[in-house]
């Protein structure tokens, strides 16, 4: 802050804040969630999240950080990721997205109990032009970690969605489906032999 003399009243001076100040503050009040950590931006923090089909509204990811340790998921470095946990109701064929979210997010689903040892499920970025699917086979008890992160780092409004294709019960599996990611990985898809044959060996998209 500086001093600046009031002509005609040398007696007397008004304080005068940097512009640069002025500028963070209104920033701050106009838009506060720009600078707000997300409660689920670490692993340990994540976000649980339940049912066969649901979804998280909109929320602002401006904040998040990256962990120490954290992998970079579907093979991008992102820089902003947010955490939920979900425990598959019933083994099935589960669908997970980002579409309606409103920047270009990376996703991706893992198992695992500490963030510096996860086993990567499925990972996607641009599977619906900004935004991110994987579809995989989960199975149910099982507590899967979901990362959401902005690409190169990009942070916005977030929607996550999921579904899942409807119990398979107590079956054998008879075949296996292979989906590409954007990446050119490969994540197996099991389908059961109870949905119809024409649909086996075709590619989930």
């Amino acid at each position: 802050m500086k001093t600046v003399p009031t002509i005609g009243s040398p007696a007397r001076a008004r304080r005068v804040a940097p512009p640069g100040l002025v500028v963070m503050f209104l920033i701050a009040l106009i838009s506060p969630e720009a600078f707000a950590q997300p409660a689920n931006d670490n692993f340990a923090s994540a976000q649980v999240i339940a049912g066969i089909k649901s979804q998280v509204p909109a929320f602002a990811t401006g904040g998040a950080t990256k962990e120490t340790n954290e992998p970079d998921h579907a093979a991008n470095a992102g820089g902003a990721s947010v955490w939920f946990n979900w425990t598959a109701p019933v083994s099935a064929v589960t669908v997970f997205d980002t579409f309606g979210s409103a920047y270009n997010t990376l996703l991706a689903v893992y198992t695992g109990s500490t963030v510096n040892s996860l086993t990567e499920v499925a990972a996607n970025d641009n599977s619906g032009g900004a935004q991110s699917r994987v579809t995989f086979y989960a199975v149910a008890g099982t507590t899967y970690r979901i990362a959401v992160d902005g690409s190169g780092g990009a942070s916005g409004n977030l929607v996550l969605n999921w579904t899942q294709a409807g119990s398979a019960g107590n079956f054998q599996l008879t075949s296996t489906l292979y989906e590409a990611s954007e990446r050119e990985s490969l994540s197996p898809v099991f389908i059961p032999p109870t949905l119809p044959s024409s649909i086996l060996g075709s590619r989930i998209t």
